[in-house]
C-alpha cells in the first residue's frame, strides 16, 4: 500500500438487507443467503483520509468462500443482478444530505470461470464532489474476489493513481495465479 495509507477500522461482516444498490440487499446479505462457509474483508484508506467512512478514498478486497462452485455461481449472480437491476438513481444508504447514487455494469475482460465490473457515482445536494466507485467480481471454482476503488468526495479529482493500479496489479496477478493452477 501506498506510505500513509491506514489501516482497516471498519466491518463489512454485517449484512445490510437495504444497503445494495437501490435499497437492495449488499453484497454480505447476499453472500450469506447462498450459503458463505467463509469470509475476509480488507479496506484501506487512502493518505489524508479519517479512515472511518467508506465515501472516503480507500481500496478494498474480500474473498468469499461457499461450499460448493454451484453457491458460489448462484452469489455471483445474485450480486450482478442488483446491479443490472438498477435502473434510476437510488438514495445513497444513510445519506445525511440527500446523495443519490447511480450503478451500472461495465465491460471487462473474463477473469477466473466468470466476472463482472461495475461503476457507481454518488453525488449529493451539498457542496461536495461526487464519489465514484469502480469494483471487479472474479469467481474460481467455489471463491469469490471483490475488489473496489472508491474515490472519496475530498478528493475526487486527485485520486491516489496508486489505489487504482492496485486494483489492476491485483487482477493481474489473479490472472497469473489462475494461469499457473491450470497448468499444474
Amino acid at each position: 500500500m501506498p506510505a500513509g495509507t491506514t489501516a482497516p477500522t471498519l466491518d463489512d461482516a454485517t449484512p445490510n438487507p437495504a444497503g445494495g444498490p437501490c435499497g437492495r440487499p449488499d453484497a454480505s446479505t447476499l453472500a450469506t443467503a447462498a450459503g458463505r462457509t467463509a469470509s475476509v474483508f480488507k479496506v484501506f484508506f487512502a493518505p489524508g483520509s479519517a479512515g472511518n467512512n467508506y465515501d472516503e478514498a480507500s481500496y478494498s478486497e474480500e474473498i468469499v468462500a461457499f461450499p460448493s462452485t454451484r453457491a458460489a455461481k448462484h452469489y455471483v449472480a445474485k450480486l450482478r443482478s442488483e446491479v443490472v437491476g438498477c435502473k434510476v438513481a437510488y438514495a445513497a444508504p444513510n445519506s445525511v444530505d440527500g446523495a443519490s447514487t447511480t450503478v451500472k455494469l461495465v465491460a471487462t475482460p473474463k477473469r477466473g470461470d466468470e466476472s463482472f465490473a461495475a461503476d457507481a457515482v454518488t453525488t449529493s445536494n451539498g457542496p461536495a464532489t461526487p464519489t465514484k466507485s469502480e469494483g471487479i467480481t472474479v469467481r474460481v471454482g467455489n471463491h469469490v474476489l471483490n475488489l473496489g476503488v472508491t474515490t472519496g468526495e475530498a478528493t475526487f479529482a486527485q485520486m491516489p493513481v496508486s489505489l487504482t493500479l492496485l486494483t489492476r496489479k491485483a487482477v493481474t496477478q489473479l490472472d497469473n495465479a489462475i494461469k499457473h493452477s491450470k497448468s499444474s
